[in-house]
Order: C-alpha cells, then structure tokens, then sequence
C-alpha cells in the first residue's frame, strides 16, 4: 500500500510538472509576444506571428490581406513613444484551430497618457507544430486621445436597434 500511494504521489508530480513547462506557446501568449515585438519596435518579428494568408480587419478601414500588407501596417503604427499592452479575457483551442480575445492599451509614454484602448479577437491556426494569427479584428472603446482609462466590458442582453445595425 505504501508503494502504491509513493508511486501515485510520483506521477501527479510528474503530471503537474509537465503542465507547468509545457514547451507549446498558448494562443493568448503569441498575443503577448506580438505586443513585446511592437514595443521592440520590430514591425519584422511582428508580422512573423501571422500566417501567409493571414487578415486583419481595423476598425474603420479596409482589410489587410498577406504579410505584405500587415508589415505595412506595423511600419505605420510602430512609434518610439508607444507602448502597446494586451490582457487576455479568454482564449481557448480545439485541434489546429484557436481564439484569444482581449483588451488593449496603447499608450504614449513620453506624454504619459494612453490614447488609445479597446478590445481584440485573434484566430490562431496551428502550422508546423507553432500558433500563428490568421485573423485579427479590433475596435476602439476610445476615439483616440478622449479618454484615459479603459471602461470595464458591457455584456447587452438587449436586441440591436434595428436589424442590421450593430448597436
């Protein structure tokens, strides 16, 4: 009996230390490197965490398709005096497909004020073994430098306005 419980102590031990030092990055730590990558201001190493086919879809503007297009789009917004933070509100995956969704925060240190936040989806799908962002989509909670802090999220139980309008 004592073998067996000193045995099923060595496994769970085992199990729990495989959890903690998984070698996998998690679709919601990609999200976080792509932000550390901005901050480098490395617009390269940025569109390297998308797919070849990969879409973005800003808000108010045209979709980005390919990674020619996302470079352009980090070469543009990349600054010096921008800080660029994401917090994970959920993220999960089901074989080679995944989510993360959250909210960010761009922020000007050299004023010291955030100018922009709001919240993000980013679809992962798996290639060679490694997440990659396939699409992201954003929208502002701030139309710029108005506001200063980022407001708690607002779940809607009530229909839209009209059909087809979103709010």
């Amino acid at each position: 009996m004592r073998t067996l419980i000193h045995s099923g102590v060595i496994v769970l031990a085992c199990l729990l230390s495989a959890c903690g030092h998984r070698d996998e990055m998690r679709p919601k730590d990609v999200s976080q490197e792509l932000a550390q990558a901005f901050n480098k201001g490395d617009a390269s190493a940025c569109t390297g965490f998308y797919t070849d086919d990969a879409a973005i879809l800003p808000q108010a503007a045209s979709t980005l398709i390919g990674r020619a297009a996302i470079l352009k789009l980090f070469q543009g917004r990349i600054t010096p005096n921008m800080q660029y933070t994401v917090s994970s509100t959920v993220s999960g995956f089901d074989g080679d497909l995944a989510f993360d969704q959250g909210t960010y925060v761009l922020r000007n240190i050299e004023q010291g004020r955030d100018v922009e936040f709001g919240k993000y989806v980013n679809v992962f799908r798996k290639i060679k073994g490694k997440w990659k962002i396939f699409r992201t989509i954003w929208n502002m909670d701030s139309p710029g430098a108005l506001s200063s802090q980022p407001q708690a999220p607002v779940e809607s139980k009530a229909p839209p306005a009209s059909p087809g309008h979103p709010g």
